[in-house]
């Protein structure tokens, strides 16, 4: 008895914190907000998931992100938090399945306004929209930020439209995974010249010219042979 009187008092005090949760203050009215994720089709080797928390949810809700749709955000007390996550892992585990403290997602940081808001019943604000842009990858998560804001009145005002810049993140990759860069191609040393050899018709240089020796005279018989041919021919001995 005492067990079921403690659940249905707490039942009831949710029950009241919604009610009280979703009354306006008095001279207030309400206005539609709308998140989107603008850029997702540029990053071709991640899926981007609506990751959906709450006192009302069992679990948690897990949703594709189309750049062209607002945010499901529901309940105003849930959580949203935006994943990046591997195509490839998503095609092996199910997208139901992704848990944002999984080791292979990224988390943005960045908090999402909630669907509704509320505004003095005067202002001609019905709708706010907030684009935001993906940046990148970084060792710490997946990295968004606001890109644009855009106002629509309810009195003919054309909507308001304030641009921001991209800031200068550093460290941001472009794809999910890690590529590692490739080692470079080292070409291979270029041969040494021929060597070319020496000319063999160089001219000698006299000086480096060997002197042969004198031819000895001839003695005896033989020279008188050869003396008697040098007179027929007018020599001398």
């Amino acid at each position: 008895m005492k067990q079921t009187f403690i659940i249905t008092i707490t039942i009831a005090l949710l029950v009241l914190q919604a009610v009280s949760a979703d009354i306006l203050p008095v001279g207030k009215k309400g206005y539609t907000r709308c998140t989107k994720i603008v850029n997702t089709e540029e990053f071709p080797d991640a899926y981007f998931i609506s990751h959906l928390t709450g006192p009302m949810i069992q679990g948690h809700e897990n949703s594709l992100i189309d750049s062209d749709e607002c945010l499901y955000y529901g309940y105003k007390f849930n959580t949203l938090q935006i994943l990046a996550v591997s195509r490839d892992y998503v095609n092996t585990v199910g997208i139901d399945n992704i848990e944002a403290s999984d080791p292979e997602i990224m988390v943005s940081d960045e908090d999402s306004p909630p669907a509704t808001g509320y505004n003095d019943e005067d202002s001609p604000i019905i709708k706010e929209t907030t684009e935001y842009s993906i940046a990148g990858f970084s060792e710490n998560g997946l990295i968004l930020y606001k890109s644009r804001f855009i106002s629509e009145f309810d009195d003919g005002t054309p909507p308001e439209i304030e641009t921001f810049q991209k800031p200068d993140f550093q460290d941001v990759r472009l794809t999910f995974e890690v590529v590692e860069p490739e080692d470079p191609i080292v070409p291979p040393p270029m041969p040494e010249p021929p060597v070319e050899p020496e000319d063999p018709l160089e001219p000698v240089d006299p000086d480096d010219q060997i002197e042969l020796p004198p031819m000895p005279e001839p003695e005896g018989f033989v020279a008188k042979i050869i003396c008697f041919f040098k007179s027929l021919f007018g020599g001398s001995c």
